[in-house]
């Protein structure tokens, strides 16, 4: 918003987010997408949890949160580590933010590649499904998946 300072056009969406009056898709130029992310994500994806392996694998999971509550619309993959490849993504070397995807390394079972997506990265906490669990929310930091941690990457839109 042209005349405001950039630290009220901040505290203006951050209040917005937190009140309700912006989601994740309505997010104004200027505003920090954290910001909105953190509130209108957080809040959102409490839906999808225990969502039947059956219904939705590990990236079809991500696609679904991605286009319902952001509004981006995920191409199909053949291998969930096509995400490092495909256009679109950038790989994050410093701290995650709610949106970014985490990739894994298969595990000892018969679990193949895996992906997550970063929900409260103060909490080192993803959203993710496995065909022994239905969607669950559970920390990437923890002793099941910090060593299988491959990488993440974040989505242009949130940049």
């Amino acid at each position: 918003v042209p005349g405001i300072p950039a630290r009220l056009r901040r505290d203006q969406c951050q209040h917005d987010a937190e009140s309700g009056k912006l989601s994740a898709r309505t997010v104004p130029k200027g505003c920090d997408v954290g910001a909105v992310l953190s509130r209108a994500v957080l809040m959102n994806v409490a839906r999808f949890v225990a969502t039947p392996y059956a219904e939705l694998d590990c990236y079809e999971l991500l696609q679904r949160i991605y286009e319902d509550e952001l509004g981006i619309v995920l191409p199909d993959l053949d291998d969930v580590y096509q995400v490092a490849t495909v256009p679109g993504w950038k790989r994050i070397e410093g701290s995650p933010r709610e949106g970014d995807v985490v990739l894994f390394y298969p595990g000892s079972n018969d679990m193949k590649k895996h992906v997550g997506m970063v929900i409260d990265p103060a909490r080192g906490k993803m959203i993710h499904t496995t065909a022994e669990t239905d969607a669950v929310v559970e920390r990437y930091t923890g002793p099941v998946w910090k060593g299988r941690l491959k990488a993440i990457y974040r989505h242009k839109a949130l940049q």
